[in-house]
């Protein structure tokens, strides 16, 4: 989890039972509700998501997600600045060593297939993701993610050969 995603949460509250599977760590907990909240939230769309849905899903009680991320906008926004991180990391190594545009968009959109593969939920959690943050202002932190999207687009055009095509 990203320090971001971290600062989203909640601290723990001494005394209370965690609720959470035996044997998994904080971490562990954290990650199976981004997890199975991007799952519903691409499934169903914000307004319909259950928090009871969710947490069946993670496999651990409500009163952990409340603990964790406050309420259910808080795991949206968690869920939006986890995949930002992801995203932007990604497109950052795939496009370290690259020069022309041509290597840039390839290694893009590579890195993007791969990123697919390891979780098929994370595009159509996206695309529900923008839709959402139109219909419910409380949500626009999906505005950080576009932001780190159009820095990724911007710097990956950054070549000669994209400078000589837009003076033309």
């Amino acid at each position: 989890m990203t320090p971001k995603v971290a600062a989203a949460s909640k601290r723990a509250k001494p005394g209370r039972p965690s609720g959470r599977r035996p044997g998994q760590s904080t971490e562990q907990t954290k990650q199976a509700l981004l997890r199975s909240a991007r799952q519903v939230f691409a499934d169903n769309g914000y307004e319909r998501a259950t928090i009871a849905e969710i947490v069946r899903r993670a496999g651990v009680t409500s009163p952990v997600l409340y603990h964790h991320f406050g309420n259910k906008a808080g795991l949206f926004r968690a869920a939006i600045i986890e995949v930002a991180d992801l995203l932007r990391g990604a497109w950052d190594r795939a496009l370290r060593d690259k020069v022309t545009l041509r290597e840039r968009l390839d290694a893009m959109l590579v890195a993007a297939i791969d990123i697919h593969a390891l979780d098929p939920q994370l595009a159509p959690f996206l695309i529900a993701a923008r839709i959402e943050a139109v219909r419910h202002p409380e949500l626009r932190s999906v505005h950080e993610y576009r932001q780190s999207e159009i820095s990724i687009f911007e710097k990956s055009s950054r070549t000669p050969e994209s400078r000589a095509i837009a003076q033309r």
